[in-house]
């Protein structure tokens, strides 16, 4: 198990940004009990990537995994929060020993319930590390608040990616490494009448200048190459 798409994405090739076995297992420790494999094979292979960090945060070992109780009947081990903390993502206590469970979403209320985000832990670092690298292109574009019927002919030339934050509406779009168009949609059932907002990168400028003439709509915001 050693990631070919985040690895292929990020052009890391070798474990420079792993984390000790040994500072793993003595979280394990503390926890009592074991994390999931594909959780664990991350955190000794990529868990130091700057990718893990760049506005949401994957939590080390060392700053301490947490079981979190905020209702009676839910107990997970969150791994990774939103920047604000605002929310945060966990595995429930149940599927800790399954190698690849899946990640459940909660809002940061103690009334809030668990929701099901990703079908599993593979998916949702993929979907994550694609969600971070926002911040890493060398061209960008967003706006917000997008009316979906006016985009909606210019993501079909487009590939979209198998995985998606379901309880976050985040869906992710590429047809090459140097490039991706991510849609955060308001509503989870799509409605063409309803907004979204959109986010266009690229490490390529004609590329980028491509995107942008596809979409043909007016960006809030755009940042190139040159004028950083």
């Amino acid at each position: 198990m050693n990631f070919p798409k985040i690895r292929a994405f990020l052009n890391v090739w070798d474990n420079a940004f792993g984390i000790p076995e040994s500072q793993v297992k003595a979280n394990e420790q503390n926890l009592g009990v074991g994390i999931p494999k594909v959780l664990r094979a991350y955190y000794l292979q990529l868990g130091k990537h700057p990718i893990n960090e760049q506005q949401d945060f994957l939590l080390l070992p060392d700053e301490q995994l947490v079981y979190n109780k905020l209702k009676s009947d839910e107990d997970c081990l969150i791994f990774y929060v939103e920047n604000q903390s605002c929310h945060h993502w966990g595995i429930k206590k149940e599927d800790v020993d399954k190698d690849n469970p899946p990640v459940y979403r909660q809002e940061n209320d103690k009334d809030a319930e668990w929701e099901l985000d990703t079908d599993n832990l593979q998916d949702f670092l993929w979907a994550m590390a694609l969600w971070q690298s926002h911040f890493t292109f060398k061209n960008c574009a967003w706006v917000i608040d997008v009316l979906n019927s006016d985009i909606a002919e210019a993501l079909q030339n487009y590939q979209k990616e198998k995985v998606h934050f379901d309880r976050w509406n985040v869906e992710f779009y590429r047809n090459n490494p140097n490039d991706l168009i991510t849609v955060h949609r308001i509503n989870k059932d799509y409605q063409a009448d309803a907004y979204s907002h959109l986010y266009a990168m690229s490490n390529d400028s004609t590329n980028f200048q491509n995107i942008l003439a596809h979409f043909n709509i007016d960006w809030d915001e755009i940042t190139t190459e040159e004028s950083l």
